[in-house]
Formats: C-alpha cells, sequence, structure tokens
C-alpha cells in the first residue's frame, strides 16, 4: 500500500496528474508545461490550416504558449476526404466510427482514443470545426475576437477518456448577409482595418476577421447582395483568395426563390405557385436587423429569441434546410441572436420552446464564466422582454420610409407614445422602473467581472441595457414635460422640469455610453463601430421640450429617479396566454417570446381555454397575438369564443404594408377588439386556432371600452 501510494506521489508532481483525474479517467493534454501539441495528415485543406492557426492562437491565450505540431503529438487531426490508406488504417486501428458522418459534408468526430485526442472531419470545414470545437472544450469562445472574450488562464487541460461528439449540421448553407453596414461598420473598417481600401466596401482584412467568426461559428455561406437591394457595400469579388482560403461559398448574385420574414422576423407565406418549385424552396433569408418601412433597427439586435427558434423551427418543420442566411449590420451588437441563429442551423435541436432561458443563460455562462453567466441570466431574459414590448429604435412612436409622394420626408416626426401615466398604475413609469431593475442587475455583477471581460460585458450587455434604458428614458420622459408643461409656466413647473431634465440626462448618458463604447472599450479596438444615431433618424435626436433648460435647472433637478408604479389592473380580467385551464393535446408553449414571454402555439384546431369570475357589465374583449404572417394558406384565422353563446373570428393577414401590419410589428402584437356583454359570474373563454400558425399572447375584458392604454396589465411570465 505504502509503495501505491508512493508511485502515486510521484505522478502528481512530476507529470502533474492530480489524484482525481488519475482515477476519473481523464487524460491531460495540457499539463502546465511545454507545448499542446498535435499531427495532422499529410494531405488536407486549406480550411484546416486556417484553423490550426486560430487554434494555435487560442492555446497561446488559453496556457501562454501556442499549440504546435509535433510527430507525436497528443492530438491526431484527419480529413476523410483527403485520407491516405495508411491514415484510413490508422483510423480503424483506433475505432473512430468515421462510417457514421463519412458521406455528411462538413461533419466531424471528436474523441479520445489510446490516451489521445483525435478529430476526424468529412472534409475541410468539418475538420475545421473539429478543432475549433476543442477550443471550445478549453474554454475559449467563438467571440474571442469580435467579443473581447478573453479565456481564463489554465494551467491543465483535460478530458474524459470517454468523451466523444460526433456533430453534422442541420442545414446544408449556414450564412450571413451584411446588410445597413454603411452606418458603422463600414466607417469602423476604414479606420481600423482596412484603411487605405476603397471607402465604399469592406476591405480583405475585415472579411478575414469575418470568416474567422464564421468558422467558429459553423457558418460557410455569405450573401454579398439581396435581388432586390439597392447598391451593395461588398465587394469581395476582388478578394476570393481570402474566401477561398476558409471555403466560405460566397454568392454574389442570389438565385431562385427564397423564403424570407417581413424584416421583423415574422416569416411571410411563399405564393403557391412558387412554393412548388421544391429545388429553390429550400432557402430562407431572416433579418436580425432591417432599413425599411415601418422603421429601421439598426441600432442593437433585441429580436426575442422566441421568435428566432419559432421562426427557424416552422421552416425546418416545412422541410426549409438546404440554405439558411442571418442578415446583420454589424455581427459584433448582433452576439447573442446571431449565435442563437448559427447554433439552430448547425443543430436543430439545440434548443427547444421550452430550453430559451437555459441557451441564453449557457451563452452567458461561455462568455463570462459559470457565477457570472447564470447571475446575468435573469436580468437579460427581462431585457429581451422589455425589447420586445417596443424596440429601442421604435420608441419614438413614427415612421420610416416613407415615400416623398406621400409626405414629403423619409420619415415622420417624434409621436406622442402610447404609454398612458394615467392608467393600470402609472404604466409609462413602470415600464422606465423596470429597465432601472435591469440595470442595477447588471451593475451589481459587473463588480464581479474579471478585469480582462469588462470590455465583453461592456459590449453585449451594458452599452445594450443602459442605452435601451436611456432611449426609453429619453423619449417618454420629453412626451411627460410636453404633455405637463405649459409655455407661460414651464420654467416654474417642478413637475415638468423633473421630467425634462430625466430625459435631457439620458440623452446625455447614450453619448456617454456610445464614446467608451468606440474610444475607450478595448483601447479604441472599435472606435467608429458604433452609431447612436444610424441615418440619423428622430428618434435618435435630442429630446424636444416647451423651452430650453437652463444650466441652473438641469443642477436643481439633477437626480430625480423616477417614483413607484405598482401594477393596478383597474377591475379587468387579463390573462397571459400560457394561464390557460385547460388546452388541447398539441398546444405548446413557446418562451421568451411576445409580451407575455410565454406564448402559445397553437396547430390548426387545437384551443386553449380559460375559466374566471367577472362582475357584470359591457366590456371590450381585446386578445392579442404574436403577428405571425399565413404559412400554408393564404388566410391565417382564429375564433374566440366567450361561454359557447358569443363567438368571433378574426384573420391575422394582412395585404403588403398594411397599416395595421404596420402597428402590428411596431408592437409585437397583433390585437383585434369586440364589445361583449358580461353576467355576474364564472365565464369560460376559448381561443381556438382554424389556420396553422397562431400564436397567442395574452386577453383582457375592460370594462372601459375606450380606455387609450398600451400594456395589458399583467406580469410576465418570466
Amino acid at each position: 500500500m505504502k509503495r501505491i501510494h508512493l508511485i502515486i506521489l510521484y505522478l502528481v508532481l512530476t507529470l502533474g496528474f492530480a489524484p482525481n483525474q488519475l482515477f476519473a479517467g481523464n487524460i491531460v493534454w495540457y499539463n502546465g508545461k511545454g507545448h499542446v501539441t498535435y499531427s495532422i495528415q499529410k494531405k488536407h485543406a486549406s480550411v484546416v490550416d486556417k484553423a490550426l492557426d486560430m487554434f494555435a492562437a487560442d492555446m497561446k491565450a488559453v496556457t501562454g504558449k501556442k499549440a504546435e505540431k509535433g510527430g507525436d503529438g497528443i492530438i491526431n487531426i484527419y480529413q476523410l476526404d483527403r485520407s491516405s490508406n495508411k491514415d484510413m488504417q490508422q483510423l480503424k486501428e483506433l475505432g473512430v466510427p468515421f462510417m457514421n458522418f463519412i458521406t455528411h459534408d462538413d461533419a466531424f468526430w471528436l474523441g479520445v482514443r489510446q490516451k489521445r485526442i483525435v478529430i476526424v472531419g468529412s472534409n475541410g470545414r468539418g475538420t475545421a470545426y473539429g478543432i475549433l470545437e476543442l477550443s471550445r472544450l478549453a474554454g475559449v469562445s467563438p467571440w474571442i475576437w469580435w467579443g473581447d472574450v478573453t479565456p481564463e488562464h489554465k494551467s491543465r487541460l483535460t478530458l474524459s477518456d470517454r468523451y466523444e461528439t460526433m456533430q453534422s449540421p442541420s442545414v446544408a448553407e449556414r450564412g450571413i448577409s451584411l446588410q445597413g453596414t454603411q452606418w458603422s461598420t463600414l466607417a469602423w473598417d476604414h479606420q481600423q482595418l482596412d484603411k487605405h481600401f476603397r471607402q465604399d466596401a469592406l476591405g480583405p482584412r475585415y472579411y478575414h476577421q469575418l470568416f474567422e467568426l464564421m468558422l467558429r461559428l459553423r457558418a460557410n455561406t455569405l450573401y454579398t447582395g439581396m435581388p432586390t437591394s439597392s447598391k451593395s457595400h461588398h465587394h469581395i469579388k476582388d478578394d476570393n483568395e481570402v474566401a477561398d482560403s476558409f471555403d466560405i461559398n460566397v454568392i454574389n448574385h442570389p438565385k431562385g426563390k427564397f423564403y424570407s420574414d417581413d424584416g421583423y422576423g415574422y416569416l411571410q407565406n411563399m405564393p403557391a405557385s412558387e412554393r412548388q418549385d421544391g429545388h429553390d424552396n429550400g432557402k430562407l433569408l431572416y433579418h436580425l436587423s432591417y432599413q425599411g418601412t415601418p422603421h429601421d433597427y439598426l441600432w442593437l439586435a433585441t429580436t426575442q429569441p422566441g421568435l428566432i427558434y419559432q421562426s427557424l423551427r416552422n421552416c425546418w418543420d416545412k422541410d426549409i434546410r438546404q440554405q439558411w442566411i442571418a442578415v446583420i449590420h454589424d455581427p459584433k451588437v448582433a452576439a447573442y441572436p446571431l449565435s442563437l441563429f448559427m447554433d439552430m442551423a448547425w443543430n436543430i435541436n439545440a434548443t427547444g420552446p421550452d430550453a430559451l432561458k437555459k441557451h441564453l443563460t449557457e451563452w452567458l455562462v461561455q462568455q463570462f464564466g459559470q457565477e457570472a453567466g447564470e447571475q446575468l441570466a435573469k436580468p437579460m431574459t427581462k431585457f429581451y422582454w422589455l425589447c420586445g414590448l417596443r424596440r429601442p429604435e421604435f420608441m419614438g412612436w413614427n415612421q420610416t420610409g416613407l415615400s416623398e409622394k406621400e409626405h414629403g420626408m423619409d420619415e415622420l416626426p417624434v409621436q406622442v407614445s402610447e404609454f398612458n401615466a394615467e392608467q393600470f398604475g402609472n404604466e409609462l413609469e413602470r415600464f422606465l422602473n423596470d429597465y432601472q431593475e435591469i440595470e442595477t442587475d447588471i451593475n451589481r455583477v459587473e463588480a464581479s467581472i474579471p478585469s480582462r471581460l469588462q470590455d465583453a460585458f461592456f459590449a453585449a450587455v451594458k452599452y445594450p441595457v443602459c442605452a435601451a434604458a436611456d432611449m426609453a428614458t429619453k423619449q417618454l420622459q420629453a412626451q411627460e414635460a410636453r404633455t405637463i408643461g405649459r409655455k407661460e409656466s414651464f420654467h416654474h413647473d417642478d413637475e415638468a422640469l423633473e421630467s425634462a431634465v430625466r430625459s435631457w440626462k439620458a440623452y446625455q448618458d447614450i453619448i456617454r455610453l456610445t464614446n467608451y463604447y468606440n474610444e475607450k472599450m478595448a483601447d479604441g479596438k472599435w472606435n467608429g463601430l458604433m452609431n447612436m444615431a444610424p441615418r440619423g433618424l428622430q428618434v435618435f435626436l435630442a429630446p424636444t421640450f416647451i423651452d430650453n433648460l437652463t444650466t441652473g435647472e438641469l443642477k436643481k433637478y439633477d437626480g430625480y429617479d423616477g417614483i413607484d408604479a405598482p401594477m393596478d389592473d383597474d377591475g379587468c380580467v387579463v390573462r397571459n396566454a400560457c394561464d390557460y385551464t385547460s388546452a388541447s393535446k398539441n398546444v405548446s408553449t413557446i418562451e421568451m417570446l411576445g409580451h407575455s414571454m410565454k406564448a402559445v402555439l397553437l396547430p390548426e384546431g387545437a384551443s386553449i381555454s380559460f375559466q374566471f369570475y367577472a362582475p357584470e357589465g359591457n366590456a371590450a374583449l381585446r386578445t392579442a397575438l404574436i403577428p405571425t404572417l399565413p404559412c400554408k394558406k393564404e388566410q391565417l384565422r382564429y375564433r374566440v369564443t366567450l361561454d359557447s353563446d358569443t363567438t368571433f373570428t378574426y384573420s391575422l393577414s394582412e395585404q403588403g404594408m398594411s397599416e395595421r401590419w404596420k402597428v402590428n410589428v411596431l408592437r409585437g402584437q397583433a390585437i383585434r377588439t369586440d364589445d361583449v356583454r358580461l353576467s355576474s359570474g364564472t365565464h369560460t373563454l376559448t381561443i381556438q386556432a382554424l389556420d396553422d400558425g397562431i400564436i397567442v399572447d395574452q386577453w383582457m375584458l375592460d370594462y372601459d371600452r375606450d380606455r387609450q392604454f398600451y400594456l395589458f396589465p399583467v406580469k410576465p411570465a418570466i
């Protein structure tokens, strides 16, 4: 027994093994000494060399030393489509199940065999993905460069000797289309990367960094223009060698029919004549940013994860599986939505309708570590809820992209919002308080973020949360100041001045945050990337008041933080759809979708029912649905039945860019209203889908039928 203890002590001291590793069956592929080493078969694609360069840099970031090629490396790498007979024999001897994926494009297997880590790709891209999967296992985020996610330094890297994974893509072509880059990305590229490249195009250094990110996210396609787009800012045709070296498929002139959303994440129906062409119907174009009517969103990337999930899952179920392209204006700003999109394109089961909060948490943990990531999950979930109520870019309640013939301008002025401080316990102030609460939460977490991740935290969490909160405060408090104040008494009206100063301070804070993002974050690496006013739209401009504020007023009313505003339903009967009493068999809920944050998907014929008590009286029955569009038929209908004797049938179908469609996508809900008469007692409300694609969010009975308000007075299902 003494001899065994001595042997264990020798191994711990000389080879770097921890005692638990000896018995747990882990192999140590870095023990704090030397370099991580690998061997690779002689013939392989150039994209594998790119991945090895990235892996070498990753290992330096993790261990302090680059990975090196060595004949007896602990990591053995193979590319099946270029393997020799000798290579194939080695794989057979190692027991690698390569026949299970050899015919699958871009697939890889990574596992432990005979105390070595073996990576086998079906082709060059698959091999590259396998190499970078090992980087992920070492704690390297795909956003190491674009997100400044500096990995934790480690003196030991281990892997279970039973570990193995085989992965292949769900969607064959997984890609990105950059649109609207002239408002941010283009300026940054010419300041930081391609300083001497033509001014109207992104340069080769930019594409090199973009392709590295795409390789880490397992994307293999770049759209450089759209069939109906205006002048593209992609001129990569002169830099095809960059794309070729990363094995990126560059599509300069897309052809054929494809499915697309309406610009706001809601899939559009493809005409029946086009659906018959099965060859081209496997393509999807999906917007995570957009320029156009009724309003751009080119500042932040705030599409609700539940909407992304449902749209992609819907496409998959409809056999649209050949090509998925995400439209973005900048990958850094769209980090999480783009990650979710690519995760699902790679593995359609990467998340599910009841696992979206889990997916967000895992992404945050990947960036910021276990403790901070878990602490950030709740405030970031709440952030997507608030942005689902109204995107920051839409807080002006106006529209863009209007024709000059109609209005003589490309944009209407900022309008009065629908938020009403006099309704439901002051819904306006409560909206701002909810933002303030998540700001407080993330500031608390920020104190625990290590210095190496402060820049990553600012870009991915603090800037979007605080800037969105500031935008809401700027617009809504300016509205309050204009509503309360009068020209003759403005400078003597404490309430109006308090609101005006809050609005002005919020605007100044957006400027401060943006300046920090561009000039100080990561030592100026991203200078020019963050544009706080894309296209100079009016929602981004300084707030306007009845009169200018004086310096004395700015000082006197500084520090006012608003008022408490507990929710009051004012006698309404109101429910989130997920709080149903009974439901049909195939009904399912979708996390992080809608004002409720747990909307209910109804297949054709399915229904949900609610039992509730209501007093006698006349009321407005309002049903709020996710503003989906027809996906199979030309109609998208649902039926509402109250107590079996009152029935209403509604359609969500919209013709072109109708005014109601514009209101729907800006709000994130389609509301239908009818008057009903209620007797005192228990009632039953049933909502039934008459076509596929109905997603119910909320409903309410309001005895003030002419009430002017914005939000249903019910807490989200977070």
